[in-house]
């Protein structure tokens, strides 16, 4: 008898169970043991980035095969169909979620994150890889915004956005230089402003 697929669960951020006062967290894969193999099939409504270590597997998002890879980057946008084929308890990885307005109260642009190259592409992988050096940065900063939420002052949002802000566009050059894609930004809006109202809408109004 054929196996039943399991329905597409929806999973929400919570900052209850993330454990943290904003709409971000960062932490070790070791630290959230089977939070990629507890539902066979799931989307968020929050971005995420997994900066892996030591690799196995694969994962299909939207259906797109990506195999694993030591020193990978891996970007998966909100409402993205995901499904992990691998040995959590071997993968080694730090992970960074955020929800795409945590931002917007300090920073202007509102569609800053839709504009950056890893989030615009369909056809190019939704992946870099590091050299040992770009690695350290990336984690540098992502120790950074760990102290800032385990230890929050009263300062500690400006510091986490400010931060954030950083490493999302050192990481959108080093994609731009890796798939040679132009940095230069759009002369409008109108694509991105489609995409919001997608996203916020498409459960309300769909014709």
């Amino acid at each position: 008898m054929a196996k039943q697929r399991q329905r597409l669960v929806e999973v929400p951020f919570s900052k209850t169970d993330c454990g943290v006062d904003f709409y971000i967290n960062t932490a070790y894969g070791g630290e959230c043991p089977w939070v990629l193999t507890e539902h066979e099939v799931f989307k968020t409504d929050f971005f995420e980035i997994f900066f892996i270590k030591k690799a196995n597997g694969y994962v299909l998002i939207d259906y797109r095969k990506i195999n694993l890879k030591d020193g990978m980057v891996l970007i998966v946008k909100p409402h993205q169909q995901q499904e992990w084929h691998i040995d959590e308890e071997a993968l080694d990885y730090e992970f960074l979620i955020f929800r795409e307005d945590f931002m917007r109260t300090f920073i202007a642009d509102k569609f800053f994150v839709y504009r950056l190259q890893y989030c615009q592409q369909t056809e190019i992988p939704p992946y870099l890889m590091c050299s040992g050096n770009e690695c350290e940065e990336y984690q540098r900063l992502l120790k950074k915004i760990r102290t800032e939420l385990r230890q929050p002052q009263a300062d500690s949002y400006n510091i986490i956005v400010s931060v954030l802000y950083y490493l999302l566009a050192i990481m959108n050059r080093h994609y731009a230089l890796e798939y040679q894609l132009p940095l230069a930004a759009p002369k409008n809006y109108y694509a991105f402003q489609f995409v919001e109202l997608m996203e916020t809408h498409i459960r309300k109004l769909q014709r």
